[in-house]
């Protein structure tokens, strides 16, 4: 999928008759360089499974950048979250058809931001655990329009209305810097934000890469993780930048996209491996 900055989209794999090539099904966009497409912002459905936008494929979308706005995240029921510069968005998976390709309607359900949010950037939503995970800015403005916001903050039962966070943090930053949140992802018992570039904390410099551990229950500190300061790492320059997988093993795999010498980095986590001796 894609979000931000260009079309959101969704693939479909077919081995059988296409190997391991993505085949377009979805895309939610504002662009008129799409076959056919209609002027404004638009919603395109593969409904006869060709791969090709074809006349009559098309819908208009009910609000403005239906194209993914700030970031998205698709649950684990299928359902599309969406976050631009105020209230959440929500897309309601409704199955495959025929041709496996997902059924979304042209209708979004807009969420307003709970306190303390003004805007909400980011957003995870635990589908078996009922719990949303949302970070954003209140009334103050971040730096850099890529920024998720300083604050991130734990609701649990979200599905039955509530807007209380069990916890509120407000991740590391440096007021009127580039260092700040960008982006966070959530795997295991932690809560994982990397900082988008270097700065200074207090008495703290932050390096380029860092990562903001937390707890995932209570937001507690756990600590942070940084690659060494001569490795040339850049900045990270995505809005969803990170991404963190737990293996059946207790490790923690971190996918780090970051802006030096065009690559990406991936730290690998042990919480309960035992120190090695000095």
């Amino acid at each position: 999928m894609g979000s931000g900055q260009s079309p959101f989209c969704i693939y479909r794999i077919a081995p059988e008759t296409d190997g391991e090539v993505m085949i377009p099904c979805v895309v939610w966009s504002n662009s008129t360089k799409y076959p056919h497409a209609p002027e404004g912002h638009w919603l395109w459905r593969d409904t006869n499974g060709n791969g090709q936008p074809d006349p009559g494929e098309y819908a208009k979308t009910d609000v403005h950048d239906a194209y993914g706005g700030n970031s998205a995240f698709i649950g684990a029921r299928g359902d599309i979250w969406m976050t631009g510069w105020g209230p959440l968005r929500r897309i309601t998976f409704e199955g495959l058809d025929s041709h496996d390709v997902p059924i979304y309607a042209p209708v979004f359900e807009i969420i307003e931001a709970p306190k303390p949010y003004g805007g909400i950037r980011r957003v995870r939503y635990d589908t078996e655990n009922d719990v949303m995970y949302l970070a954003g800015t209140s009334n103050d403005k971040t730096h850099h329009w890529k920024s998720m916001g300083v604050h991130l903050c734990r609701y649990d039962n979200w599905s039955k209305g509530n807007r209380v966070a069990a916890w509120h943090v407000v991740c590391t930053y440096q007021p009127d810097s580039n260092c700040e949140p960008i982006s966070f992802d959530i795997a295991g018992d932690y809560v994982f934000v990397a900082i988008a570039e270097r700065g200074k904390v207090g008495e703290r410099e932050i390096s380029r890469g860092h990562i903001s551990v937390y707890h995932k229950r209570n937001g507690a500190v756990v600590g942070y993780i940084e690659p060494p300061k001569d490795w040339g790492v850049g900045w990270m320059d995505m809005t969803e930048c990170l991404s963190v997988h737990l293996r059946e093993n207790g490790e923690y795999l971190i996918l780090q996209e970051e802006d030096g010498r065009s690559k990406n980095l991936l730290h690998r986590w042990r919480p309960d491996a035992p120190a090695k001796a000095q």
